[in-house]
């Protein structure tokens, strides 16, 4: 990938109130913002970076050259060619870079822009995926005169190279009314094709880089929108320690089901999970946490302090290994999430005296299981015979299902229950104070047992008023309480 640099602005509202050192070279957390951004590219499979420099910033171009014979950080840098002009907006600075730009995909940004390592990382692994022009957008407005990106959803969630888009429609000087938009981050991934879009532009005597956006739009050129999270630009002094507060806050990331998980879950199961987790993220922004969108420890780039993980899938829960290792905070652990099969939750129910439904009953059985290989792959039936349930268990343990457990059917009412540490239990349905202290201490319990720092469940309440559980799940939606539940789980984050 190559990569290009415009640095090329004068950085008068700096000057202005005190800075004096030229913008490239101001320092945010003891680091030039110029080689902050070197850095991050090399680390991202830089074949080349190209900068421009403002001619009226001798440091600067001397700070590069000297880039160019001794490295950074005892490391090479693939820095090839610099530009020293004077230029009357980023548009014409870009220009001035094609020549060294075509051929291949490249990544253009100012030099005043402050990003997350993670999400960058995740940017540049979407922009390789496709043949598309693919710009950087935020949520979060830190500009006076922001551009806002008008996007249309494509629903694309699973996993894959699209994750996480939205195709362009439209770049507005004023917020748009209605449906989607964002603010452009100032990071634009662009295929060979956007030179020739440029150099209509300049022909035509256009200026301004949101111009040359229009018109690509225009040109028939397919956009996509990818989120580089929180993004700041350092345009006045406050902006450096605001920069440097983003930089240090403690971060999380919010791992939802992959689609296809979750087995026969229903839309609406997996609709509930997102509402959940994007509230859990809402009560994280408001304690100055700072959210990434990827999990991986781009060689120096920060590790996230918190993961919330919802994830079944295998790959992701190694993964989460590695960064717990690492010493990362993760809810729920993953060798939790693991080894909450069906077997293993009966076994530890019946080991250490918990109410688990019983072996054998009148009113028939059920055959749970969990499949060895696919955990979100389970498998419950009624059977009304005991002899029934047993061939359907053997059937399904030689299909790799592990050791289905048969229990005899309960007749009652069913409650669902919801909880986080020791702090929060709900169920939605009304029981007297006594089961529900005993469903409470029963269920903590399980869930310590079980390692599992959240949890949900269904018990049952016989006829004859003894309670049973009968389901233990390790990330419920908390369907009916999620404005409760979001609020918990922010306290348990907070009070590790």
């Amino acid at each position: 990938m190559k990569y290009a640099i415009i640095a090329a602005g004068q950085g008068s509202r700096l000057t202005s109130e005190g800075v004096t050192t030229p913008k490239p070279l101001v320092k945010v957390q003891d680091e030039h913002l110029i080689d902050r951004l070197i850095r991050i590219f090399m680390l991202n499979d830089a074949e080349e970076i190209v900068v421009i420099c403002n001619e009226e910033s001798p440091l600067v171009e001397q700070h590069l050259r000297d880039l160019q014979t001794n490295g950074l950080h005892g490391q090479h840098v693939p820095l090839s060619h610099i530009v020293v002009k004077t230029t009357p907006s980023s548009m014409h600075s870009l220009y001035e870079l094609s020549p060294f730009l075509k051929g291949s995909p490249f990544v253009a940004t100012t030099v005043d822009t402050i990003f997350s390592e993670d999400n960058f990382h995740e940017f540049i692994q979407v922009a390789q995926g496709v043949q598309v022009g693919v710009m950087g957008v935020t949520d979060y407005v830190d500009d006076e005169r922001p551009l806002y990106v008008k996007t249309r959803s494509q629903g694309v969630k699973e996993s894959g190279s699209q994750e996480g888009m939205e195709e362009v429609t439209a770049f507005l000087d004023e917020k748009p009314e209605t449906g989607l938009y964002h603010i452009s981050a100032g990071v634009y991934a662009l295929i060979p094709e956007a030179l020739e879009v440029l150099k209509d532009c300049i022909e035509r005597g256009e200026s301004r880089m949101r111009n040359f956006q229009r018109a690509l739009l225009r040109s028939g050129m397919k956009i996509k929108a990818k989120s580089l999270g929180k993004v700041f630009d350092i345009d006045h002094a406050d902006d450096i320690r605001k920069a440097e507060a983003f930089l240090r806050a403690p971060r999380y990331w919010l791992v939802e089901r992959r689609k296809g998980e979750g087995g026969r879950m229903k839309e609406e199961g997996r609709e509930a999970d997102r509402r959940l987790i994007e509230k859990v993220g809402r009560e994280l922004d408001k304690c100055g946490y700072e959210r990434v969108s990827g999990m991986k420890n781009v060689g120096g780039g920060r590790l996230p302090d918190v993961v919330l993980n919802m994830s079944r899938d295998d790959e992701t829960l190694q993964q989460l290994k590695e960064l717990e290792e690492k010493g990362c905070l993760i809810i729920n652990k993953p060798q939790a999430v693991l080894g909450n099969t069906r077997e293993r939750l009966h076994r530890l129910m019946l080991k250490h005296q918990l109410p688990a439904a019983p072996d054998y009953g009148h009113d028939g059985y059920w055959v749970k299981a969990t499949c060895q290989d696919y955990l979100d792959r389970t498998v419950v039936e009624y059977f009304l015979t005991r002899d029934e349930a047993d061939k359907r268990a053997r059937q399904l343990e030689k299909e790799h299902f592990g050791k289905p457990v048969v229990t005899a059917h309960i007749k009652g009412d069913v409650i669902k229950f919801y909880g986080i540490g020791h702090d929060f239990f709900w169920t939605p349905l009304p029981v007297s104070s006594k089961e529900e202290a005993f469903l409470r201490e029963e269920a903590q319990r399980l869930a310590e047992i079980m390692e599992l720092d959240i949890y949900g469940g269904d018990a049952v309440i016989s006829t004859d008023g003894r309670i049973y559980i009968i389901d233990f799940n390790d990330w419920p939606s908390f369907r009916l309480c999620q404005e409760e539940a979001a609020r918990s789980i922010v306290r348990e984050i907070i009070e590790r």
